[in-house]
């Protein structure tokens, strides 16, 4: 065991906003916390209106909840699981001027319009890339490399797929062939993975490789085709 590890506290490892979950999909912000806290988060918050809070039975006694205010006392923020198209114009100011690094997920990525000059990481599937790129999204997927360049002009990317491509230099394509993973939910917790490496310091494009690979190794492990995402959550291996 290293010093560092010895000197580790909660507050070291990182400090998780999950800003999501609507009434009608609370469970998508809950599978983000356990990908979070599995990741190695050192606390996770899940800001959900109060009218959903009677939907989070499956919400680990770890994770503390909270309406969406005071937002800067979190290292990062994971936006978008579940969170329905009511809250697009506090989004919005999310993207712009939110100073803390933050993965856009889901119904996050309607309001991405350009950079933002703050750390982001977008995570999004062909359907959602094509509304960023304003584009057919069968065309992005004919050459899914080109796709992420494009996506990587607005933000760092985690483009996903059978075979997910992290942008940067070079692009990293992972070794997909996870069907496992094409489950509803999955990209919750892909998306609260990345949250609790941001969260922990971690530079963006580095954490999204890491998230990225993390998430993949959990489908392996979770087992075969029919496995849930709560599934999958629960077989994240330790980051750190």
């Amino acid at each position: 065991m290293c010093s560092s590890d010895l000197l580790a506290t909660k507050w070291s490892r990182g400090h998780v906003g999950i800003y999501a979950g609507s009434e009608e999909m609370a469970g998508a912000g809950v599978l983000a916390a356990r990908g979070a806290l599995r990741a190695g988060a050192g606390l996770v918050t899940l800001l959900v209106p109060r009218a959903a809070w009677g939907r989070l039975g499956a919400l680990p006694p770890e994770v503390m909840v909270r309406e969406r205010t005071d937002l800067d006392r979190y290292d990062a923020l994971v936006v978008g699981p579940g969170l329905g198209r009511t809250a697009d114009a506090d989004v919005r100011r999310i993207w712009a001027e939110h100073p803390r690094p933050c993965v856009f997920d889901a119904d996050a990525l309607h309001v991405v319009d350009g950079p933002s000059p703050h750390p982001r990481l977008l995570t999004p599937h062909a359907g959602e890339a094509a509304r960023l790129l304003n584009d057919d999204w069968r065309t992005l997927e004919a050459d899914r490399l080109a796709t992420a360049r494009r996506l990587r002009t607005i933000a760092p990317t985690i483009y996903k797929g059978a075979s997910p491509i992290v942008t940067g230099s070079p692009l990293v394509v992972l070794d997909g062939r996870r069907p496992q993973l094409a489950t509803g939910g999955s990209g919750d917790v892909l998306a609260g993975i990345a949250g609790a490496l941001l969260a922990a310091g971690g530079e963006v494009e580095a954490s999204a490789v890491v998230a990225a690979w993390l998430h993949q190794r959990a489908g392996a492990l979770a087992g075969g085709v029919g496995v849930g995402a709560g599934n999958i959550a629960d077989a994240v291996p330790a980051a750190r």
